[in-house]
């Protein structure tokens, strides 16, 4: 897994990179001018408290996918909060709700870990895949889940895959999770945003960056691509 050097570094381009993707929800400084990625709005921030249902997919949470530029189709939404919401309540209440990636033990993390379960119950629901199903988990339990996202995964050279990689480094590594929330800190970010979420705006923004410039608002914020 290749870590960028500006999160191992704790430089000052992963702190622009983290006030830059949340300019919208920050107090700017002198200098800094806002810029709308609405993935921003994708984090509980203080003000919204803890979540009221953990155990359940919500409209909100379908609604807060979107605003990582990947709405969920009509169809799947309605499976995810009427047709199948008891099957997945009952796999997220075996989920808990207060557990960091970085502590979840070698081994435990198998076909039969109940958030692979979730994810792959979700992906049985028309238009989505791996990305928008690792978006609706991270959105339950952002300590926890990663998401996925071809921008992330090319720029940490992991073969598409994520949540093992990333939990196999942050298990073997102190300083990353101590790395991740300095830059947090220094970002003057709430610490509601987990340490895999400022892993996972960094790396993307990193990444997006060495494709060019964005042509629209909307490629500005968050690869659509769908795996």
């Amino acid at each position: 897994m290749r870590i960028p050097e500006i999160i191992t570094h704790r430089s000052d381009t992963a702190v622009r990179h983290l006030r830059t993707y949340y300019s919208d929800r920050l107090e700017l400084q002198e200098g800094e001018k806002p810029v709308l990625y609405t993935g921003a709005y994708f984090d509980r921030w203080p003000g919204d408290g803890p979540d009221p249902s953990p155990d359940e997919f919500t409209a909100e949470d379908l609604i807060a996918v979107g605003y990582l530029s990947v709405p969920i189709h009509p169809s799947a939404a309605l499976e995810i909060l009427r047709t199948r919401a008891k099957r997945f309540s009952q796999l997220l209440a075996t989920i808990p709700t207060d557990a960091d990636l970085v502590d979840i033990p070698d081994g435990v993390i198998h076909e039969e870990w109940p958030a692979w379960r979730l994810e792959r119950g979700l992906r049985e629901l028309k238009g989505i895949g791996a990305v928008r199903a690792s978006k609706l988990i991270a959105r339950k339990r952002p300590r926890l889940y990663p998401i996925y996202d071809s921008v992330v995964t090319s720029e940490l050279n992991t073969n598409g895959k994520i949540l093992e990689p990333l939990h196999r480094e942050l298990r073997s590594e102190d300083s990353l999770g101590e790395s991740l929330r300095y830059l947090r800190e220094e970002a003057g970010l709430p610490g509601t945003i987990s340490d895999i979420r400022i892993f996972d705006v960094i790396t993307w923004m990193e990444g997006k960056q060495k494709t060019g410039p964005a042509e629209d608002r909307e490629s500005a914020l968050r690869d659509e691509e769908e795996q």
